[in-house]
């Protein structure tokens, strides 16, 4: 993710110096926001005896989403493909349901007892299965 923003501020000084200078703020700030935003995401997943809490910021900007165990079928470490289940990575939807996801191909694939499934992205999907292991209820 880093690079994706070191690259979209270098483009924005890049299109300044040397676009016309109607199209040289517009274009620029343009880019300086996107790369602002980027800079900003991050994916927080706390796993806990009560259930699973996850905050995506800027997406749930003061909230953390809050998912109990007993709402919770299955809970699972996966390798997954974001391009071609997801369209890519962020705040998806796609054929398996709603994912949360920054970076890689690995994630936690919630399915809950009422049909729904949720794909939260990890960076550390060893620790994540064996927090899982150790906090869920039998």
């Amino acid at each position: 993710m880093g690079l994706v923003v070191a690259i979209m501020w270098a483009a924005a000084v890049i299109l300044f110096a040397f676009s016309d200078i109607e199209g040289k703020l517009a274009t620029s700030g343009i880019l300086a926001l996107v790369a602002l935003f980027l800079s900003v995401i991050s994916l927080r997943t706390e796993i806990s005896k009560e259930g699973i809490a996850v905050q995506f910021f800027p997406f749930h900007l003061l909230k953390v989403k809050e998912y109990s165990w007993e709402d919770i079928e299955l809970a699972e470490v996966i390798e997954y493909k974001p391009i071609a289940e997801y369209g890519g990575w962020g705040y998806r939807v796609g054929s398996n349901g709603l994912a949360y996801s920054v970076s890689g191909n690995k994630g936690l694939q919630l399915s809950f007892k009422n049909g729904r499934k949720l794909l939260i992205g990890t960076r550390n999907p060893v620790e994540l299965a064996e927090a899982i292991e150790h906090l869920k209820p039998s």
